[in-house]
């Protein structure tokens, strides 16, 4: 599991520890598949290209969810640690595809829609921080964006939300899907509303309250033939697994191995203490909890991905290379896999390994082109190959996902000098320069227009 965040102006991407409450992206291979295979067959009930739809995970304790920038759902850990079943994420999920189906867009969000995905995420992780209580850093955060946005921005007006509630139902229904976990999920939130708020006007927000989707979907159960429908055994165990995994990295480990003692065989109790083991340092019992997990299930690739990590990051570089190789070959389509794997070989310090890692970073940019770290591996890897031109390339490549359209012009320009006017990769450093060009100017445009 990775953390990162889109800091400042610089926008530079830093490491996170789990503990230190500040807004952050989380890239996880396992999770994010879990989530997509919940989400894809929603999306195509709703008409969308699940491909179309990308989903971000930010680290928030707080119970949240939205879409933002289009057709881009961020997703809160907070939300994700309080759903009890698939149903529940899957009621949520629903509800936004529901959004982007319906072309909503939040009070304010016109800015947003037409920004960069970068600018997008800035804005959110800014959010998130002042959500947390981080408010300078948060501010700072979204003035890093370029946007300036009012405080409501995420906000969707009643209709919409009703609306989106009617969609999620039906999507729901097409997949044969129960919607008490949405029910479940709306009695939580009323239950977070109690708590936090106290008694609101229902007409000074811009959502309806939960009582009222509460009763919305009971009485669309009281019609439903899938009122007691439950997803299959794989799904919940899917789900159950990944809350684990989520606990194991996120709560603090000695409060996961009170929750998880060792009496209790369940996967999802094995597989949070092994990561509460790796976090605390304990390498020795989070291998054995690890190599326990994999000798039932030999073929789980994110098994060996995850004891690929305890091992690359206690130095285990060899052993690592392995355990992430068995990965790859198991999931060829994961790219966060195929990017971990590449670390491995970079990390190895052989030379003969370094255009593998090359070519495999290639193609986990081909598979997702918004992981960071891949492009700055990637320019790592050309670096030590000599290839001066695709190592500018690379670096203007992740700075555009940054949004730090600055560095975006400067090493795209630079890739233009090393590289042949005929090869495709000049072609795609040029359009880079124009769109920095243009994305730089439009930025001194806005500033002008806030200061006459």
């Amino acid at each position: 599991m990775r953390f990162f965040l889109i800091l400042l102006l610089s926008m530079s991407v830093v490491c996170l520890s789990a503990a230190n409450g500040r807004a952050g992206l989380i890239r996880d291979a396992e999770i994010e598949q879990t989530v997509r295979n919940l989400a894809s067959p929603l999306f195509e009930s709703a008409g969308l290209t699940p491909e179309s739809v990308r989903i971000f995970l930010v680290q928030n304790d707080s119970i949240n969810a939205f879409v933002a920038g289009g057709s881009n759902i961020f997703l809160h850990t907070g939300l994700l640690l309080n759903m009890e079943s698939p149903e529940m994420l899957a009621g949520v999920i629903a509800h936004e595809t529901g959004h982007i189906a319906g072309g909503h867009l939040a009070r304010g969000a016109e800015q947003l829609q037409r920004a960069s995905l970068g600018a997008v995420i800035s804005y959110v992780l800014g959010a998130a921080a002042v959500a947390a209580g981080a408010g300078d850093v948060g501010a700072a955060i979204i003035s890093g964006g370029g946007n300036t946005v009012e405080r409501g921005l995420l906000s969707f007006s009643r209709t919409n939300e009703n609306s989106a509630d009617q969609a999620a139902l039906s999507y729901l229904t097409a997949n044969h899907i129960s919607a008490s976990g949405m029910l479940d999920t709306f009695q939580l939130l009323r239950r977070q509303e109690k708590l936090h708020y106290g008694q609101l006007d229902p007409y000074a927000i811009t959502h309806p309250l939960s009582k009222e989707r509460i009763n919305n979907v009971r009485d669309f159960l009281s019609r439903s033939e899938l009122a007691e429908v439950q997803m299959s055994q794989a799904t919940q165990d899917m789900h159950a697994r990944m809350v684990g995994k989520l606990e194991g990295f996120l709560l603090d480990p000695v409060q996961v191995l009170q929750r998880y003692p060792t009496n209790d065989t369940s996967l999802k109790a094995r597989y949070a203490r092994a990561v509460a083991h790796y976090r605390r340092t304990n390498l020795t019992q989070a291998l054995s909890e690890m190599d326990a997990l994999l000798a039932e299930h030999p073929n789980d690739a994110f098994f060996h991905e995850a004891k690929g990590q305890f091992l690359f990051e206690n130095n285990r570089i060899p052993a690592a290379e392995k355990e992430y190789g068995k990965a790859l070959e198991l999931a060829p389509d994961q790219p966060l896999i195929r990017t971990g794997y590449a670390q491995t070989l970079i990390a190895s310090n052989d030379t003969a390994k370094q255009q593998k890692a090359a070519e495999n970073l290639e193609i986990s940019a081909k598979q997702d082109d918004s992981y960071g770290l891949t492009w700055h591996l990637l320019a790592g890897a050309y670096t030590k190959l000599g290839k001066t031109g695709l190592k500018h390339l690379a670096l203007a490549e992740k700075s555009a996902l940054e949004d730090d359209f600055e560095i975006t012009r400067a090493q795209s320009k630079l890739a233009m000098e090393h590289l042949d006017r005929q090869d495709p990769s000049y072609i795609r450093a040029s359009d880079l320069n124009n769109l920095a060009i243009r994305e730089i100017a439009k930025k001194e445009d806005e500033e002008g227009r806030i200061f006459r």
